[in-house]
C-alpha cells in the first residue's frame, strides 16, 4: 500500500485491486480505477463504509501513467 499525505492532513491511499483490504473505517471517498476489474458484489460492502461519496471511474493506461508520474513528483517535494 502506498500513501500520499497533504499538509491539511488529507491522505490518499493506493490499495491493491486483488486480495483483502482491511483497516479502513472512516472513508470520505472511494475512487475506483479500472472499475471493470472490480467485482460487482464488492461495491455494496465498500459503500457501507463511505461517509461521504463514492466515485467510480475507469481510466485509460496513458492517464494512469500520468497520474503516477505526478504523484511521484509530489512525494519527492
Amino acid at each position: 500500500m502506498s500513501e500520499l499525505r497533504f499538509t491539511n492532513n488529507s491522505v490518499i491511499y493506493a490499495l491493491p485491486a486483488t486480495g483483502l483490504i482491511i483497516g479502513f473505517s472512516e472513508v470520505d471517498r472511494i475512487i475506483a480505477n479500472e472499475v471493470r476489474d472490480i467485482p460487482d458484489d464488492a461495491f455494496p460492502t465498500l459503500i457501507y463504509f463511505v461517509n461521504g461519496e463514492e466515485v467510480e471511474r475507469q481510466t485509460g493506461i496513458a492517464e494512469v501513467k500520468e497520474i503516477e508520474s505526478r504523484l511521484e513528483e509530489l512525494t519527492k517535494a
